[in-house]
């Protein structure tokens, strides 16, 4: 019977899981997330990716996977509204879909191991290095619950100590490394559109966090 529960409870994370890739992997909304983070940060990206930025976010924010994100929340105000006798129709702008999305996004980057988040990356750039082979079974999801805990019970302390509190040295790596890979899926996606290249900084972390993995070499 424990081990038909087990099951279960793995059959369930494996499922989440490949909603959370399918989800990431959707082009619809990597083009959201990367022209909307050019069109945010105009200055930053320069004008020629602004240009290139405009159509693909003008593209994805009216396609099918956008209008069912629209259709979704239009339904759920409307529902929402006659259960406290609201009258008018709700209305649901572009900014509405943006943030749905990106909130997907971002949730579901909390659901993957780093192995597979790193993958994923790697998909859309694929100069992404590779991540040393002991972190990429951590979750962030596992992590970031940890760190809740921890700070649940010291609500008042500094982010810093709370931090270390509540993961080892490998866990506060391995979240690091999670949240340079989580910007770095923004970042590809905008430089994609844009027409450059966006890995210098996670690169340059692996690099340094490898080194602490790396195996000595054998006297001949």
């Amino acid at each position: 019977m424990t081990d038909q529960k087990q099951l279960t409870r793995e059959e369930q994370i494996a499922k989440k899981r490949e909603f959370a890739r399918k989800t990431l992997e959707n082009r619809v909304f990597q083009d959201i997330v990367g022209s909307g983070q050019v069109m945010a940060h105009q200055a930053e990206y320069g004008s020629r990716a602004v240009t290139a930025a405009k159509p693909a976010y003008d593209g994805a924010i009216l396609s099918d996977e956008a209008r069912e994100v629209r259709d979704r929340l239009y339904k759920e105000k409307r529902e929402e509204g006659e259960k406290r006798g609201i009258y008018a129709r709700p209305s649901i702008d572009d900014y509405a879909v943006e943030k749905d999305i990106r909130d997907q996004v971002d949730e579901n980057k909390l659901l993957l191991p780093l192995k597979d988040l790193a993958e994923i990356v790697r998909g859309i750039d694929s100069d992404l290095k590779a991540i040393p082979k002991e972190l990429e079974a951590y979750v962030p999801a596992e992590l970031a619950r940890k760190i809740a805990v921890a700070h649940a019970k010291n609500p008042e302390g500094r982010e810093e100590e709370i931090f270390r509190a509540a993961l080892n040295e490998e866990e506060q790596i391995a979240f690091g490394l999670y949240q340079r890979l989580s910007g770095a899926y923004d970042a590809v996606n905008a430089y994609r559109i844009s027409g450059q290249g966006a890995l210098a900084g996670v690169n340059g972390f692996i690099d340094q966090i490898s080194e602490k993995y790396k195996k000595p070499e054998k006297t001949k």
